[in-house]
């Protein structure tokens, strides 16, 4: 009888549970029942929310009342709560979290400027955004930001974002960034019994003093587990040396834990002042009638770093960063870390550590943290790991793509942001211009830009200029949240299928198409009166510029800075050409600024970007500015070349190619990262005294500048008509840190000699420099010579991959001779019919063939195959190299005549 009474308790749950509609725009009746009558405040669904409701928000930014106090409370068992909605649909499968982004957040003022245990207009956040009472409830599709847990007691310190009162609770598709706590866990579990799932879910920016992502503990039975995660950019700042850095999986009292990681990817994130701490963490307090378990499977920890006074290492992944005993199990399989675990000593039972790799996992970028072309995470995985159910990866690609599941949170196959909506831009089409497809594609990408954020808009090859009835003071308007490509062909599927080597995407500001290129400036440039002042502004945060060259821009009179492209906070650069660009003042390829005084406490990215032949009165390259807040400066695998600063008329200059300025007053960071660059044939003449090629300026505070792997060569400077000794650095104000390992420098970084280490005075050997050639040539000391360790794209500019056969190249681009063509063998690979016409077949001999890369005669990657068979059909005559890869790693490159 007592059963039967059960079921029909459980059917009568469920009759009862209903959809509860909430979107802050609306203008109804403010009861709920339909989007048009929807509640416009989220604390009333809750208020009136039965066990079982599904609770749909529309897009918009929902905080939970007005004191710090106040949050979000689930206190109805198996309430689920959905974001992305836009307010139309009638099922779940038709939202979009990726466009209608529906934010929890804790900053009821809308005036945050930074992450910061103190930060500026934080005082005023909810201390919690989210706590969940009662067991069996989901959230989906939810951003949630603001939560700052700082108070003097435990209770008030930890769980800002996500406050877990009872297990069985599921996150998934969400984001949990910029919250602080001032002990541990932006989400806090602490357990009764149960499950804490989380799965494609991003934790990314948050602050804490230990186990900033997430911290649980178990005093009964806890079973956690992470699927499909990127964990990035959080910090551990203040506590103890001996806490851990991101996650922390502690089992308390008679309690059972346990805790895994599947398919996640663990990045950029860093601890400071703990020398000792780890990554992920598992201990055991008590060992009566108790356990605690960690396993981690399939996953990628890369660039996780242990700061300690001005020395940095990486963080073991996994392990005991606390001052209690460790875990029963540490069990770490199929993934990826610099050392391959070396911490973990596999003895078969209690520690496993098994077919795992090491080195760099050779992501897309240092801000696309997919796998690009040749990873050794690609099908590194393993199958068996993957919990059922689980058929996507983090961006909704299929999970499996290839033979094997690929390391980490992404799929080899996927591509940048793909359910962002697509708007093509091809000044040969001749549909209806409306954007929506290749053959209907707008003709102008001022058109594109006019639609507003959330897009990634996809331009064909071609020049693109200012409309004929537009002054010159014209500017492309890059409106926030958007993904801006170049280099199509007009025919592709996927952001991945674009070639912007053979596809040049070129947006001019030379009218009338007269430029001479002698990079004069101002009247003295009679060819330049029609060119566009400025080409492109970012108007807003997370902007992403990929593949375009900007050329032709002419900034002088009433516009002084920032000709080529003036960019915001968070906006990152790859794979773009900014070359003929003037500046009167600075900044002529690119100018980086403060919005509206929004705190730069974030991360300026400028990756495979060629910057030749621009000319300003100082920081003719690169010019960033902020007057309100912290701020760093990447640049990888950028090559500065024959870019001319100085401008006699306006007396000295205050620097080079690259300025990091920051006038803030408020005791913050500039941080500057040069990694794999080449700064070369670079000059300048001045009055007064020698400029830097970098100057890195600040009030106060103290900052870290890191050089690794560059090549600073012949940049001659003349001032007061006599040569003049360069300087890779200048400085001043504030305190800073400097590491500067491994690089080429003719001069040997004479005023930073002390800090400088592994630095070299040879000659790189250009292939040819006099006409602007600064690839290496294949005798050059630099190829082979960096440091595998230090973070680097995955690719150079031309496609080629950069750490090959455990080894690395000096400078911005990766010589032919290290990419492919004097390959160490060591597989014997049978290739025929060779020459061949339509197919050939590849042979690993007693190894089984894994897949094959196609370069040209160039050594630019064209495809990647994964069958023994290759049709070479869409080949052209000539001479191709095939790299080819056995599902152990092992790996040659073979050439190949196509006839």
């Amino acid at each position: 009888m007592k059963k039967t009474l059960l079921i029909i308790s459980f059917i009568l749950s469920i009759s009862a549970s209903a959809q509860i509609y909430v979107n802050a725009s609306a203008t109804g009746a403010n009861n709920g029942t339909s989007w048009a009558d929807a509640y416009t405040d989220l604390n009333d669904a809750l208020a009136n929310d039965a066990p079982g409701d599904e609770i749909w928000i529309a897009a918009g930014t929902y905080t939970p009342g007005t004191t710090i106090t106040s949050l979000f409370s689930l206190n109805q068992n198996g309430v689920s709560l959905y974001g992305g909605f836009n307010g139309t649909e009638s099922m779940l499968s038709e939202r979009d979290p990726s466009i209608n982004i529906t934010i929890l957040s804790g900053d009821l003022n809308s005036d945050d400027t930074g992450v910061e245990y103190s930060g500026a207009n934080r005082s005023d956040n909810s201390a919690r955004v989210l706590v969940i009472n009662n067991p069996d409830c989901l959230i989906d599709g939810l951003t949630i930001t603001g939560g700052h847990a700082v108070g003097t007691t435990g209770t008030v310190e930890e769980g800002s974002a996500i406050y877990i009162n009872n297990a069985n609770f599921t996150i998934k598709n969400c984001t949990i960034s910029d919250n602080v706590v001032s002990r541990g866990g932006v989400i806090r579990a602490f357990d009764r019994f149960g499950n804490l799932e989380i799965e494609e879910t991003k934790i990314t920016g948050n602050l804490g003093e230990f186990a900033t992502a997430l911290y649980a503990r178990a005093t009964n039975i806890l079973d956690i587990e992470l699927v499909n995660c990127l964990i990035s950019g959080n910090r551990k700042e203040g506590g103890t040396s001996v806490t851990p850095a991101l996650m922390w999986f502690r089992q308390d009292a008679a309690g059972v834990l346990s805790a895994s990681l599947v398919n996640c990817t663990v990045v950029d994130n860093s601890s400071v002042n703990a020398p000792s701490t780890v990554a992920i963490s598992a201990t055991l307090d008590n060992t009566v009638n108790a356990s605690s378990e960690l396993r981690v499977y399939n996953s990628i920890f890369q660039n996780n770093t242990a700061v300690s006074g001005t020395t940095s290492s990486l963080m073991n992944s996994m392990g005991n960063g606390t001052g209690t005993p460790s875990a029963n199990v540490y069990d770490v399989r199929h993934s990826l870390d610099e050392s391959g675990f070396t911490n973990i000593t596999n003895n078969g039972s209690s520690r496993i550590n098994v077919n795992n790799l090491s080195g760099n996992p050779s992501f897309t970028s240092n801000i696309d943290f997919t796998l690009a072309a040749g990873s050794t995470a690609i099908d590194a995985g393993n199958n068996s790991f993957i919990p059922n159910g689980v058929l996507m990866d983090l961006v909704g690609n299929n999970r499996i793509a290839g033979s094997s599941v690929d390391m980490g949170a992404y799929e080899s196959s996927s591509s940048p942001a793909p359910s962002r909506p697509i708007v093509y831009v091809d000044i040969n089409a001749s549909g209806n211009n409306d954007g929506t497809s290749w053959t209907n594609a707008f003709t102008t990408l001022e058109n594109a830009l006019t639609l507003g954020t959330g897009r990634q808009i996809w331009v064909a090859s071609g020049t693109y200029k200012r409309p004929s009835n537009v002054s010159r003071a014209f500017i492309w308007d890059i409106p926030a949240d958007t993904f801006l490509y170049g280099g199509f062909n007009g025919t592709e599927t996927m952001a991945s299928e674009r070639d912007h080597l053979n596809n040049p995407t070129i947006l001019s500001g030379d009218a009338n198409g007269d430029d001479n290129f002698n990079l004069e400036y101002g009247v003295n440039a009679s060819s330049k009166s029609d060119n566009n002042q400025r080409l492109a502004v970012v108007r807003g945060a997370d902007v992403i510029i990929d593949g375009l060259t900007f050329t032709g821009a002419h900034c002088f009179g009433n516009i002084t800075e920032g000709a080529a492209l003036t960019i915001a906070i968070d906006t990152k650069v790859s794979n773009c050409v900014f070359e003929n660009n003037v500046a009167e003042r600075a900044g002529a390829a690119i100018r980086i600024y403060d919005i509206n005084g929004i705190n730069q406490s974030h991360v300026n990215t400028i990756t495979n970007c060629i910057i030749r032949k621009n000319r300003a009165w100082f920081a003719s390259g690169v010019y960033s500015l902020t007057t309100v807040g912290e701020h760093k400066l990447e640049l990888l695998g950028c090559s500065f070349e024959d870019n001319i600063t100085g401008l006699t008329s306006q007396g000295n200059n205050p620097a080079g190619i690259v300025w990091l300025r920051n006038e803030a007053s408020n005791n913050v960071q500039s941080d500057f990262d040069a990694i794999n660059c080449t700064i070369a044939g670079n000059s300048g003449t001045y009055s007064g005294t020698a400029y830097p090629h970098f100057r890195l300026s600040k009030l106060s505070g103290s900052s870290e500048y890191r050089a690794f792997n560059n090549i600073f060569w012949n940049n001659p400077q003349t001032v007061n008509g006599s040569a003049s000794n360069t300087r890779v650095f200048g400085v001043s104000g504030g305190s800073r840190n400097f590491s500067i390992d491994t690089n080429i420098d003719e001069r040997g970084f004479s005023n930073l000699s002390s800090t400088a280490t592994n630095t070299s005075t040879v000659d790189p050997l250009f292939l040819d420099p006099s006409n602007g050639d600064y690839r290496l040539s294949s005798t050059s000391p630099a190829v082979g010579g960096g440091d595998t360790t230090y973070p680097t794209s995955g690719v150079d500019y031309f496609g080629f991959t950069r750490i090959i056969n455990n080894a690395i190249d000096l400078g911005a681009f990766t010589s032919q001779a290290t990419a492919s063509m004097d390959s160490i063998e060591e597989i014997r690979i049978k290739l025929y019919p060779n020459p061949a016409t339509n197919r050939v077949n590849l042979d690993c001999g007693d190894l089984a063939f894994a897949k094959a890369e196609i370069y040209n005669s160039q050594g630019q990657f064209l495809k990647s195959v994964k069958q023994s068979t290759i049709d070479v059909t869409d080949l052209d005559s000539g001479i191709y190299f095939i790299k080819v890869f056995a599902s152990g790693g092992e790996n040659n490159t073979i050439k190949m005549i196509k006839g």
